[in-house]
């Protein structure tokens, strides 16, 4: 076992961000946390991340730039979340949707899986910002 803590008891999402840290989601606490991989290849240690909205049931995580992620929460939304430090400034991409439970982005398209079982298509154009 790589880490183990009680916090990621119920982890979910796993994305890696340029930073080289791995970012994990608690789908019952609906928490966003940092894992530091040390330079042997261990875990170091977790960081709670701050968000600005409360995540409800946040399922599927994947990378969308080099500080972004984009979440679907079953809570029915896609977000994105862009990382600054120990924060992460919540955008709301798009809201209605059934048991957002997964998200991929390709192009300027989020294909998100509702329901459990079908695939919706959500724009994602990429908002003008400023990245290392």
């Amino acid at each position: 076992m790589w880490t183990s803590d009680e916090q990621l008891n119920v982890i979910d999402g796993l994305a890696f961000l340029a930073d080289g840290s791995l970012y994990v989601n608690n789908f019952a606490s609906g928490r966003l946390f940092r894992i530091p991989v040390n330079p042997n290849g261990s875990a170091g240690p977790i960081v709670p991340i701050e968000t600005s909205m409360p995540l409800v049931r946040p399922d599927g995580l994947r990378s969308a730039g080099p500080r972004t992620l984009i979440q679907a929460e079953q809570q029915g939304r896609v977000a994105e979340l862009t990382i600054s430090g120990d924060r992460a400034e919540v955008r709301v991409v798009q809201d209605g949707l059934t048991r957002a439970s997964g998200v991929t982005v390709i192009g300027n398209t989020a294909l998100v899986l509702v329901e459990l079982a079908r695939a919706v298509v959500v724009p994602y154009p990429p908002r003008t910002r400023t990245e290392p």
